[in-house]
């Protein structure tokens, strides 16, 4: 039954970035009364990664991303995909070439890549940190 239903995931992830869709997994969600949202600058891990698994940037062992949602900082699926997010968050981000770089190759990124992210919302900045 189980492998049915990561079965079904992969399809459906598969279909969706066929369409252009931006895939959002939850590997380990929190619960807070104050997620993320557009206008909240926030300080985020994340490793990049191609869909073959070669890492092409990571914060991890350094600092983490520091930037405000909605601001068009940085690519929009990585935008989406940190919103609504709770410190503690982890979620692994499928960004389809349309809401990544697109037909641009930007540093080690050829054109038309699907970008993956695996990412934990470190901090809402300016928003104490619930005891959950």
């Amino acid at each position: 039954m189980r492998l049915l239903t990561v079965l079904a995931a992969t399809i459906t992830a598969v279909a969706a970035l066929e369409c252009g869709d931006l895939v959002i997994e939850k590997p380990r969600e929190v619960s807070c009364s104050r997620p993320t949202r557009a206008g909240d600058t926030i300080k985020i891990h994340y490793r990049g990664t191609f869909t073959n698994g070669t890492e092409f940037d990571s914060s991890i062992g350094g600092e983490p991303l520091e930037f405000p949602l909605g601001a068009k900082k940085v690519i929009r699926g990585f935008d989406e995909g940190a919103r609504d997010m709770c410190p503690g968050d982890k979620r692994k981000i499928t960004i389809p070439p349309l809401l990544g770089y697109g037909d641009r190759e930007v540093g080690p990124i050829p054109p038309n890549s699907t970008l993956i992210f695996e990412t934990e919302l470190v901090e809402i900045v300016g928003v104490p940190r619930e005891n959950n």
